[in-house]
């Protein structure tokens, strides 16, 4: 696989798994007031999914990284700002679930 293909793999896993986060921090929000075991167990599941999209996005930094001290020219800034873009849209799921986890304090 090529490094860019591999970079948007490992972007696109990493959404799914923010997604999932984000799925069961709502779950684990809705069982709070009711089912405190519940609202953990969901609560975990998230952190563990943000743990996934953490590992995901920390290898295709390596990646990009990789690829920009090997490869030059124009693809390579393309392919820069491409990652840069992903990034930024990884971090910023990743910010707006770690808000949703603080508002749980479990």
């Amino acid at each position: 696989m090529h490094a860019i293909e591999a970079i948007e793999k490992m972007y696109e896993k990493s959404m799914d798994e923010l997604h999932g986060a984000k799925k069961y921090a709502k779950m684990a929000m809705g069982w709070k007031p009711t089912n405190a075991v519940y609202a953990k167990m969901y609560a975990d599941m998230s952190n563990d999914e943000m743990k996934h999209a953490t590992m995901l996005r920390d290898a295709a930094a390596k990646e990009a990284e990789k690829y920009k001290a090997d490869e030059s020219g124009e693809h390579v800034r393309a392919m820069s700002t491409r990652w840069n873009k992903m990034y930024t849209d990884i971090t910023d799921k990743m910010a707006r679930i770690k808000t949703m986890h603080s508002s749980m304090a479990m």
